[in-house]
């Protein structure tokens, strides 16, 4: 390991114990505003190598929502033989006579006159 990797190291630390939240981008712009001009992945190998990870919570995109529906999968134990046996369509784009369905807002507005986008919407 070079010289240059333990004193990062060392500055990268430092910082950790401060802002254990810190990601390597957040790491990166740390060492830009004190003059250390260098390459995420620099950073990210550094911070492998020492064992270090940001204690900031990560995306939960897979866990689903409590009382979310789970719909099961027809096909399962269906063996396809000959063409034209199962279909698939996908309707999120179904064109309309005044555009295309969207899903509807959940957000509350006030009684106020409607917004412009709301406005050209109705208008089309």
């Amino acid at each position: 390991m070079s010289e240059e990797d333990l004193r990062l190291m060392r500055l990268i630390d430092e910082q950790y114990l401060q802002h254990p939240h810190l990601g390597s981008r957040g790491m990166v712009s740390h060492l830009a505003r004190h003059g250390e001009l260098v390459n995420r992945k620099k950073i990210q190998r550094l911070l492998r190598e020492m064992g270090l990870k940001s204690l900031a919570p990560s995306p939960r995109t897979t866990q689903r929502a409590v009382g979310h529906k789970i719909y099961p999968y027809l096909l399962r134990d269906v063996e396809i033989v000959r063409p034209n046996q199962v279909w698939a369509c996908d309707i999120t784009f179904v064109p309309m006579r005044r555009g295309y369905p969207s899903k509807p807002k959940t957000e509350r507005r006030s009684q106020g006159r409607p917004r412009a986008a709301a406005r050209m919407a109705l208008r089309s």
